[in-house]
């Protein structure tokens, strides 16, 4: 058997099962704490899990699969990225904002959405997955500055900036193409990303089942 890129497929696959184990845990966490966030939480990184499974057979396999069912597959992990952005920006506006803002904020985001799944449908270019992806890290980042500084889940907030700090790196790795000896840029964004999610997932889990808007203190 033939695998065509190895190490991009290994550390996509590394990717895939990490996230599925936090979403897994995620899910369990939002059951016992009836914690609607942390649930939709789990459903992005179940949809990222989804994404690096598939990204990596792609890598994998391309000897093994039409250019019809790698166009498919293809489609489907940008799909399940976009998917993963959304669940990940609900999952902040429900945990760290006040309610009287959260539907007009969850209609944007739905509309950011719709106007990713247009452009990459048409288009059919992974800048868009990018460019999707990082506007809800920075969208994400702004919340979650926001709420260390009115000090509301603080312990969350401080983990998700994080994570959305390496994430950004991540994005950057493999935008400069960096490659080092039996790495390409593929492969050190995956395992840069590895540490992202893990620090998104710690942020995820330690989320109050209450939350508290100090209504004192606005900007």
């Amino acid at each position: 058997m033939t695998i065509t890129e190895p190490t991009t497929m290994l550390t996509d696959y590394a990717l895939a099962v990490a996230a599925m184990v936090f979403a897994v845990r995620l899910f369990q966490l939002s059951l016992r704490q009836k914690h609607r966030a942390i649930g939709l939480w789990a459903i992005a990184f179940g949809l990222v899990a989804i994404a690096a499974g598939l990204g990596g057979t792609c890598h994998g396999f391309t000897h093994y699969l039409s250019n019809t069912m790698l166009h498919r597959l293809w489609y489907a992990m940008l799909y399940a990225l976009s998917g993963a952005s959304f669940f990940m920006l609900t999952a902040t506006l429900s945990s760290s904002l006040p309610r009287r803002w959260q539907r007009w904020l969850w209609l944007a985001i739905a509309t950011k959405t719709l106007l990713y799944l247009t452009g990459v449908t048409v288009h059919h270019n992974f800048a868009y997955a990018i460019a999707d992806y990082l506007s809800a890290m920075f969208i994400m980042l702004i919340v979650e500055t926001r709420s260390l500084y009115q000090g509301n889940q603080v312990e969350s907030a401080r983990w998700i900036v994080a994570g959305i700090l390496v994430s950004v790196v991540a994005v950057g790795v493999q935008g400069l193409g960096v490659t080092t000896a039996g790495l390409n840029h593929n492969d050190w964004y995956h395992l840069v990303q590895l540490v992202g999610l893990y620090l998104l997932y710690r942020g995820a889990s330690c989320q109050s089942p209450q939350y508290s808007y100090n209504e004192s203190k606005t900007w």
